[in-house]
């Protein structure tokens, strides 16, 4: 803490935030928002209906970005940085979140996972792939049940966001 320009000794006297909430991103039938939270690292469900937290967290163990679900809700895509994947993730019957199936990407194949869509009645993820904030990005297009690449696009430096337009 600094007083009329002299220290007391404390310079940085602010917790450590436990929570950074990044994203937000409302499931398509509107019922929740998904959160990605840089801080916790982990996921985080607002039950619009009920107007709270819903108890379900699933801990990622890295920064969680823009995630997306499935039309049915069933399935959500979590792309996460430090380190590098994207995850499947589904509600169990209890209530908890449940990572199905995990992607771990190189430095060639995806650096800063960003953000997931669903493509295609979901049968297409995109993935937003931020780079090295130097060299460009890419978009990645996965198979959604094994997650594989089945192809990628280069883009500009530093990608933050993907918007699909139909016509």
């Amino acid at each position: 803490m600094v007083r009329q320009g002299k220290s007391t000794g404390a310079w940085n006297t602010a917790p450590t935030p436990r929570d950074g909430h990044y994203a937000a991103v409302l499931t398509p039938d509107g019922q929740r928002v998904l959160i990605g939270d840089t801080e916790g690292r982990d996921l985080r469900v607002f039950d619009v209906a009920a107007g709270a937290m819903a108890p379900a967290v699933y801990a990622a163990g890295g920064a969680v970005y823009f995630p997306a679900a499935s039309r049915d809700g069933q399935t959500l895509v979590v792309p996460v940085q430090t380190p590098d994947f994207v995850a499947l993730v589904a509600p169990s019957p209890g209530g908890s979140l449940v990572e199905v199936l995990r992607r771990s990407f190189t430095g060639d194949e995806c650096r800063r996972p960003h953000e997931a869509l669903l493509w295609d009645d979901d049968r297409e993820i995109l993935l937003v792939c931020e780079g090295d904030h130097v060299k460009p990005g890419k978009l990645l297009f996965l198979d959604p049940a094994t997650l594989d690449v089945r192809a990628s696009v280069e883009l500009g430096v530093y990608p933050d966001k993907a918007v699909v337009v139909t016509p």
